[in-house]
Order: structure tokens, then sequence, then C-alpha cells
């Protein structure tokens, strides 16, 4: 399992970098990101209707038993006697797919509704963004009352699959969102300073530098993150043992070196661009305090307290028997 993670992060990490390196071919695709794949939906279904006669009809009939899905989805459970408050937002989605999916079919009145024609592709991401919120919403709120409603075991399963939904989002930010910043940088450097008879390798370091200090808090957070399922995994199998307690310490010895190693780095960029002035071209002071990370500290440190505290008791127990 873990071995499959670290392939899947891998190749997520690589596809992260090509896009940054060759953002500009990925740009058309990518700006409708959100829209997918309601927009090609409305694409489709306006092929279809404009078709014939024939095809305008099925045209119509997808379009709204399309639209109509969620709301069919909360009938079903609510005669399975299973609704439930989140379940309501079923029937919103069901309501915003309707004028949603027509202005698909329709970009033309995009540009009308938004008052600015040529934003139709920005705004389609918008409307994208609308129902995203919802659905993932409702995925959330739901998500909450199964870990409400589960037992431990399966508890920690669904923690296992946030931690590398997590693991997904943090691989972004340093070979996604974070290297394409660090790209755009050295152009505006360059851009900045073409003409002048002076070396930017010292600028063009420190910007590097200043790359590795920013992701540095997402490097650490996966190597807590990897504790953290070790931890999980002794959980599973065994939530007396002894390598419960062993996980945990150095879970919570990861968390205090993650926090050190933020601080130190912050610090060290920060005096070294003070120290060499105007000889660093591009200069960035970070101040990032790590309160999650001390607060994980703090509560894996309970845990330790509290699992050590459950395995004398049991112990205890099965000497009294």
């Amino acid at each position: 399992m873990k071995s499959i993670l670290k392939i899947i992060l891998a190749a997520v990490a690589l596809i992260c970098l090509l896009i940054s390196i060759f953002g500009k071919a990925f740009e058309d695709t990518f700006a409708s990101l959100f829209a997918f794949p309601f927009e090609q939906l409305g694409m489709g279904l306006r092929f279809l209707s404009t078709s014939s006669y024939t095809g305008n009809i099925i045209a119509v009939i997808l379009y709204s038993v399309i639209c109509l899905l969620p709301a069919v989805y909360f009938v079903f459970r609510a005669y399975r006697k299973r609704i439930q408050k989140e379940d309501w937002l079923l029937i919103l989605l069901s309501i915003l797919l309707f004028p949603i999916i027509y202005l698909m079919i329709n970009p033309a009145y995009i540009g009308r509704h938004f008052g600015a024609f040529e934003l139709i592709e920005a705004s389609k991401s918008l409307l994208g963004v609308t129902l995203y919120s919802v659905i993932i919403g409702y995925l959330v709120l739901r998500g909450l009352r199964i870990f409400k409603n589960s037992k431990t075991k399966s508890i920690l399963k669904y923690l296992k699959v946030l931690l590398f939904i997590i693991c997904i989002v943090l691989i972004y930010g340093i070979f996604g969102s974070g290297f394409s910043v660090l790209l755009s940088s050295m152009k505006q450097l360059i851009a900045d300073n073409t003409g002048l008879n002076q070396s930017l390798f010292l600028s063009k370091l420190f910007l590097v530098l200043q790359y590795l200090v920013d992701i540095l808090p997402f490097a650490l957070e996966l190597i807590i993150i990897f504790s953290g399922i070790k931890l999980i995994n002794a959980l599973e199998k065994d939530p007396y043992g002894e390598d419960v307690i062993i996980s945990a310490g150095k879970t919570g010895n990861t968390c205090r070196n993650a926090v050190a190693a933020i601080m130190l780095s912050q610090i060290t960029i920060n005096i070294l661009q003070f120290a060499l002035g105007s000889q660093v071209r591009s200069s960035h002071f970070t101040l990032f305090v790590p309160l999650l990370s001390v607060v994980f500290i703090l509560a894996v440190m309970l845990f330790v307290g509290y699992f050590e505290q459950a395995k004398r008791l049991k112990e205890d127990n099965e000497l009294f028997i």
C-alpha cells in the first residue's frame, strides 16, 4: 500500500512538473478545468440539438435526465428512509444544473448574464466552481456523518484516504504551483534587469533558496503524514500494542523537528537577504508560523499519554484476571 502511494505521488509530481514547464501548451485546457465535464456536456447536447428534429428531442430528454439525477437520488434515499439534512443539497444541485447546463449549451447567454462576452471561458469556470462547491460540500458533510456512525477501524481507513488526498494537494503545492511561481519569478527577474551589466547569479540562487524555504512546510508535512500512516497501521493492528506508543512518539518527534526546520530556514534566508542587501535583485522576506504543526504536536503528545495509560490499564486488568 505504501509503495503504491509513493508511485502515485511520484506520477502526480511528474505531471505537475510537466505542466509547470510546458504550461503554455496546456493553458487552454486547464483554463477551463473547473468547467469539466459540464462544458463538454453542453457542447454535446448543443451538437445533438442542432443535428435534427429527432436529435433536438433526444437532447431535451438527456438534458432533463442529467439535471434531475441528483433529485432522483434524493427521492431514492427518501424511499429508503435514509434522508439526512445534507441530502437537501441534492435538490439544490438539481436546481442549479438546469440553468448552468443550459448556459453551457448556449455560451452566448453566459456573456449576456455576466455582462462580459470577452470572458466567456472564464465565466464557464465560475459556473463549474458553483456546481463543484455544492458537490464537494455534500460529499464532505456525508463523510462527516459516515465518520460519526462508523467504528474505529473504519474511521482509520477513511483517515488514510483523507491523508492520501492531502498528500496529492501537497505534491501540487511543491511541484505545481510552487515550481510555476519559481519559473515566473526567474522570467520576471531577467525581464526587469535586461541590459544591466550585473550578474544575476546570486539573485537567481536566492530565488531557488526562497522556493525551497516556501515548499519546506509542504515537504515536511508529507513526512509527517507518512509517519501518521505508520501510526494508523499500528492502531489497526493492536490499539494497545507497544508499536502504537513507539509510532506516536516518532510522529511527535517528526513534528517537533519539522517546526524547528521551518523556523530556522526562514531565519536563515531572511538574515542572508538582509546581509547582502542590494546584491540580491529580488528579495522576498518570509514569516510563517506553523501553528497547525504545533497543534498537531500537542495532540500527538496527548495521544501518547492516553495510549500509555490505556496500555497500563489493559496490562493491569490482564494481571487481575
